[in-house]
């Protein structure tokens, strides 16, 4: 078996997990674990970057709204950094991480033609955010847009939207430590606070009772308006639609589009042949489902069924499953060996220190992800959706999938064609367009400047590699190109990715540090795969019950004498059998021997709870 074995080198470097690229100028932000590099692309062809360095992993507070400000104030520092974005006018950098801390810079150049404002303490907005975000997206100028002004959409992990209008005059920064000591001293209930702000930017627009994983909006039928609707979607397999407009009144509820079988990760707003309006979403990997929507400036429909807004199921999950190299389960393990690995390597030191010569012993080998891939079943997550043209002008459609040694592309003529029989599912497997690459693609973006291209970051992790090891294996980003013929092809030496900067060794100042092997092989990079598919987890008594019909795991009966089931003779032999039905039957039996064991309990304790209460009362009355 082909193994990633431990290398002789302690320090690696952690991959660049986001990419952003703004929408007029050569300005591409790239960011890793522990470094933020902004990097400008020249008029003479030549690239500049600007970089700075973040901490790994910093201990998270319950409450942000003190203890972050406490310790921003003591030493400002950016942990993590995990979502990037630019304003439409390219003015405006918007960062969160796991600080749970929004920045927003205002990119200014200078008169010699170098960026200014992009250092850590000159940030325009700081906003400290109840939950770590999980989409930042800036919406168009329109009417209603005050002069100067951009406003940034911000979404956190547990299903709320935010709206913050960003201007360039305003300079906002963290309270101070003392102004929170005295919140605390004062017993300012901060859960109140967080419900309901004094600060008008962090009310709460829009809330999800799940995850929110994908963002559209549909537009207003006058020009320079703002969007008519947000629609979102979540990990519970929901669309919603809610109004929008000037007075951003999304608490009203347009719709639901129900019937997706697994997580919404993406959507996009597209126009049919005939202009009309339709939304694409995603389910888990399976399929691309296209739905009818509320066109801008016709009258409200009365009909809102999902039945009939529902236009077609577009199954690919063929076309994208071998390509899928990450394993959900493997990543689960990894976030969750975090912490254990981190306490190792503390014991390791601390040995060290003792002088016990046997501190630095053999790490254990680590298996190939094209090893264990094998042997397991993907699960696809499309985590992004975005419309494009080709070099001809025909429509088409970008396909991301978490995880996957490719992205994909697809002509929305595919997706959107009428359905030739009463069946809304059908299989568009055969139309796709696959870009591959080495390694697992962690993030990427489409720019649409000087033609249309794809920059590209990847994960160089070793165990990633494939088994004969290229070039290609080592590179960070990469930069894929539109042909004439329809297909993106990868440039050989861009010098966007030339520019980037190097891992160096030396003091935590630097820009970009080596970091220790064992801190990057445990890095979550792919948040989608881990936290949007659902566990399927069977209850205790399903578990029970299946070990218990394992032939040869058990040569007793299992004691069930603390779950409330009756006792049986121990002596007894397993009733176990090689016949698969007949374990079947007996799991189902024991299940439900068990269930009615707990509800047997219940029934006790009600009782006895009535007992009781009819003795104080008889109590109460004699006294």
């Amino acid at each position: 078996m082909t193994e990633a074995g431990p290398s002789t080198a302690t320090m690696a470097s952690a991959p660049f997990h986001h990419v952003a690229a703004a929408h007029h100028s050569d300005l591409s932000v790239f960011l890793s674990a522990n470094s933020i590099q902004l990097v400008d692309g020249q008029s003479d062809g030549s690239f500049a970057t600007y970089a700075m360095s973040t901490t790994v992993f910093v201990p998270q507070p319950t409450l942000p709204d003190q203890s972050d400000a406490a310790r921003y104030a003591d030493q400002p520092h950016i942990s993590f950094a995990r979502l990037a974005s630019f304003s439409h006018s390219d003015k405006f950098l918007a960062l969160t991480g796991d600080d749970k801390v929004l920045r927003v810079w205002k990119l200014a150049r200078s008169s010699t033609g170098q960026i200014t404002g992009f250092e850590l303490g000159k940030e325009t907005v700081i906003k400290l955010l109840p939950k770590r975000a999980a989409i930042l997206h800036w919406m168009p100028p329109s009417d209603s847009t005050p002069a100067g002004s951009e406003e940034l959409i911000c979404i956190d992990r547990f299903g709320d939207v935010r709206s913050f209008m960003v201007n360039e005059n305003d300079v906002r920064t963290l309270p101070s430590a003392s102004v929170h000591a005295a919140a605390k001293q004062s017993q300012v209930d901060e859960q109140d606070q967080m419900d309901s702000p004094d600060d008008p930017s962090m009310q709460i627009l829009l809330g999800h009772v799940s995850m929110i994983t994908s963002l559209a909006f549909i537009p207003s039928a006058m020009q320079n308006a703002p969007p008519a609707y947000i629609i979102t979607g979540d990990r519970d397999e929901h669309i919603r639609i809610s109004r929008w407009g000037q007075k951003r009144l999304a608490y009203v509820i347009d719709r639901y589009l129900m019937g997706s079988e697994a997580s919404v990760g993406a959507l996009a707003v597209v126009s049919n042949a005939e202009g009309k309006l339709r939304l694409v979403s995603s389910e888990g990997g399976r399929a691309l489902r296209v739905w009818a929507l509320p066109q801008p400036g016709a009258a409200p429909s009365t009909d809102t069924s999902s039945d009939n807004a529902c236009l077609s199921i577009n199954e690919l999950s063929a076309a994208l499953a071998p390509y899928v190299l990450a394993r959900d389960r493997e990543e689960r393990k990894r976030e969750s060996k975090a912490l254990q690995a981190s306490s190792k390597r503390n014991k390791a030191v601390k040995r060290k220190q003792a002088g016990d010569g046997n501190a630095d012993g053999q790490a254990e080998p680590k298996q190939l992800a094209v090893q264990y891939a094998k042997d397991s079943k993907p699960v696809i997550v499309i985590s992004d959706l975005i419309p494009f043209n080709d070099a001809q002008g025909t429509p088409m459609l970008l396909v991301v999938v978490e995880g996957a040694t490719a992205f994909f592309h697809v002509p929305l003529s595919a997706l959107l064609a009428p359905l030739t029989s009463d069946d809304k599912v059908r299989d568009i497997s055969e139309h796709i367009r696959v870009t591959r690459a080495s390694v697992p693609i962690l993030h990427l973006t489409l720019v649409q400047r000087h033609g249309t291209c794809i920059i590209a970051t990847f994960d160089t992790r070793p165990e990633f590699r494939s088994q004969q090891p290229t070039d290609s294996d080592n590179a960070e980003a990469g930069m894929f190109t539109l042909n004439a013929s329809g297909d993106f092809e990868r440039q050989a030496t861009p010098g966007l990715v030339a520019a980037l900067l190097k891992p160096t060794t030396g003091e935590s100042e630097t820009p970009r540090a080596l970091l220790d092997e064992s801190i990057v092989e445990h890095l979550g990079l792919y948040p989608a795969l881990t936290t949007w598919p659902k566990i399927e987890v069977p209850s205790s008594a399903e578990i029970i019950a299946t070990r218990s019909s394992r032939k040869g795991r058990f040569n007793h009966p299992l004691d069930t004498s603390l779950i409330g089931v009756a006792q049986v003779d121990q002596t007894k032999p397993s009733s176990a059998s090689s016949n698969p039905e007949g374990d079947v039957e007996q799991r189902r039996k024991l299940v439900k021997t068990m269930q009615g064991g707990k509800r047997e309990r219940g029934r006790e304790r009600n009782r006895e709870a009535i007992r009781l209460a009819q003795e104080q009362a008889q109590e109460q009355g004699q006294q």
